[in-house]
């Protein structure tokens, strides 16, 4: 019989959303917030390019990234 180990991983997520359609100075403009803010709350002088990810349904555009 296998043999395995339960985990819980509790993370915090920060949202920036934006309603879908967005003009590109919308998104680019709550990316930059976000990637200002990922690098002032996570204490990082530089920011890796999958830090900050940005997905999308039908009504939204979401821009997030995980403590």
């Amino acid at each position: 019989m296998a043999q395995f180990e339960k985990r819980i991983n509790t993370r915090t997520r920060h949202l920036y959303v934006l309603p879908n359609p967005a003009n590109h100075a919308e998104v680019h403009k709550a990316l930059s917030y976000a990637y200002e803010e990922y690098k002032n709350n996570m204490r990082k002088a530089a920011v890796s390019d999958d830090a900050v990810w940005i997905t999308h349904d039908d009504d939204e555009i979401v821009i997030y990234w995980d403590e």
